[in-house]
């Protein structure tokens, strides 16, 4: 028997909830959120971001994140969901230092009119506002905003000073009543109050972290965020001229000494001048990844020629290829190798166009660096083919690995057909996992395991829960924090993506059994958001740098018992 079609928006968030299971209903919390000015209203919508962004001025400076305890809450939070025989590269690259960012022009400030074939803007609400603007009803817990960010918070039962007033009853000439103030409270009340706050989880913080403006950028896309063990937190990203995925494009960054508390300026860190001298280059999809032997970080992004669309590089009719290239810090971040390319190493002939993460890479156990990667086959593709007039370019994503700390990369294992834009996480028990968009229409995210390091994956899954924005979904990201020392088990994972079949509703979960199933979820953020990459800061927090309307947020939320996603 066919299943019934819902027959409206709203109809079908609340099937998709029923099917998925997800539990109810939304946990109370206090956000903090500084903000460089109120973004507007932008869609994220498959496959393209969007409207053009407002090009309204913003501060260099980083806002400082406010200091407070977070109302405790209550009620239970719940959301909505080969090996290659290739030959290695190596080399030895002189060290070059970055120039202070007002020398730098941040991109091409020409600014283009958008394409026509541009999906048009529509108002982004939530399912949850969606659902209760359709009914008419009033919620039972009001929405403010703070700064940028939308905050759930219960009404509060005490009466306003306007009510208050009202309530007063006036004679004729006679002065205005003023409202009673109640009672002051005693010693042991005062005491009882300041146990129960310092006893309340510590605030989430939100921070904008790349807005338009900054550096004469229109647009700022792809975030990558690399907390390291010493307290220093990095944070790349895009910065491009107009939306589109193609231009004159940077990758920037901003550095952070204490924990993601304070940033440095943002400045330019891997420019089309580094890699393609005159010519005009689109340098993007960075992935960073630490190694904790030699403390060197290494920085991989892609490049393709500034004029040439992806439709074009997969039919092979653009003016280049997509190339891959490294770059390295030996000092947290301050300077930085000239870049290499090591695309004969990690791609194959038979593919056209490719990929890095975008996101973060990780070091396993065994001291491999291994990279999340996705390139498209040159293959006859009669079922979701990427070019459908030529039925041609299938979607697949694989892993890049170094075992000699960097010093050659080789292609790893190839994963299921119709995979994309992936993310890796190596579990307590050592194996990898792999957690990729979907291109096969079905709008879950694939999910494969691997147990020799990422040399080989075993038969993918369709995760049920873990849905995916329509047309062609969206990117995702992953952290997992190992058992304690001397405990067995597949440690806390994290998986953080839109939960919605829109770009929205970016929400982390929690599982404690390597992702077969997931305990807890906190909605981050229930406007536009898409792209993110999770990390963990030295002081233990849980880190997300995430696509926010027009902007890239920085989120950090502290391990506690009654925190959104609990201890870790």
């Amino acid at each position: 028997m066919e299943p019934s079609k819902p027959s409206s928006r709203a109809a079908y968030i609340q099937q998709s909830v029923r099917r998925s299971g997800r539990p109810q209903p939304y946990l109370q919390l206090e956000v903090q959120v500084m903000s460089v000015g109120k973004p507007p209203t932008t869609t994220l919508d498959s496959p393209t971001f969007g409207a053009a962004t407002a090009m309204a001025g913003a501060s260099l400076e980083s806002p400082r994140v406010p200091s407070g305890p977070m109302g405790a809450p209550s009620g239970q939070h719940v959301m909505l969901r080969r090996s290659s025989s290739l030959s290695s590269s190596s080399y030895v690259a002189p060290t070059v230092s970055l120039p202070p960012p007002e020398e730098f022009a941040g991109g091409d400030t020409d600014r283009k009119a958008g394409s026509a074939s541009e999906a048009p803007r529509r108002e982004s609400l939530s399912p949850s506002k969606r659902s209760r603007r359709e009914s008419g009803g009033a919620a039972s817990a009001s929405s403010t905003s703070t700064g940028t960010a939308t905050v759930r918070a219960a009404p509060d039962p005490s009466p306003s000073l306007d009510e208050a007033e009202e309530e007063s009853v006036e004679g004729l000439g006679s002065p205005k009543k003023r409202p009673s103030l109640g009672k002051r409270e005693s010693g042991a009340a005062v005491a009882e109050r300041a146990a129960a706050a310092a006893s309340a989880p510590p605030s989430i913080t939100i921070v904008d972290m790349f807005t338009p403006g900054m550096l004469r950028v229109n647009v700022f896309r792809i975030p990558s965020l690399l907390p390291l063990p010493s307290g220093v937190v990095l944070s790349f990203a895009e910065a491009r001229p107009q939306l589109v995925d193609h231009g004159v494009i940077n990758i920037v960054m901003r550095r952070s000494t204490d924990a993601g508390r304070t940033w440095g300026l943002a400045r330019v860190c891997v420019e089309g001048a580094m890699v393609g001298g005159a010519a005009k280059f689109t340098v993007g999809n960075p992935t960073a990844v630490y190694d904790k032997t030699t403390k060197l970080i290494w920085l991989l992004f892609c490049t393709n020629h500034a004029a040439d669309a992806e439709w074009m590089i997969h039919a092979r009719e653009g003016r280049d290829t997509r190339r891959v290239w490294i770059t390295s810090s030996a000092d947290e971040g301050l300077h930085w190798t000239v870049p290499a390319e090591i695309t004969a190493s990690v791609k194959l002939p038979g593919w056209t166009w490719y990929a890095t993460g975008p996101g973060a890479g990780i070091q396993l156990t065994s001291g491999r660096l291994l990279i999340p990667s996705n390139h498209a086959g040159d293959v006859y593709e009669p079922n979701c083919p990427y070019l459908a007039s030529t039925q041609r370019s299938r979607m697949v994503a694989h892993v890049i690995y170094s075992d000699d700390h960097g010093a050659t990369w080789h292609i790893g294992g190839v994963a299921a057909k119709h995979t994309n834009e992936c993310t890796i996480s190596q579990l307590g028990d050592r194996r990898v996992l792999l957690n990729a968009r979907d291109w096969s229409g079905r709008f879950l995210r694939a999910v494969q395991l691997s147990s020799d390091d990422g040399a080989s994956w075993q038969k993918h899954r369709y995760d049920r829960e873990l849905i995916e924005p329509r047309p062609q979904g969206c990117q995702g990201s992953m952290l997992c924090v190992p058992p304690p020392e001397g405990r067995a088990g597949p440690g806390i994972l994290f998986f953080c993506n839109p939960s919605s079949d829109r770009r929205e509703m970016l929400t982390i979960r929690r599982s404690d059994d390597g992702g077969m199933t997931w305990s807890r979820s906190y909605c981050l953020e229930e406007g536009p958001s898409a792209y993110s990459c999770l990390g963990r800061t030295a002081d233990g927090a849980l880190a997300c740098l995430y696509e926010r309307a027009d902007r890239i947020s920085f989120a950090k939320i502290p391990s506690h018992v009654d925190g959104p996603l609990g201890v870790f």
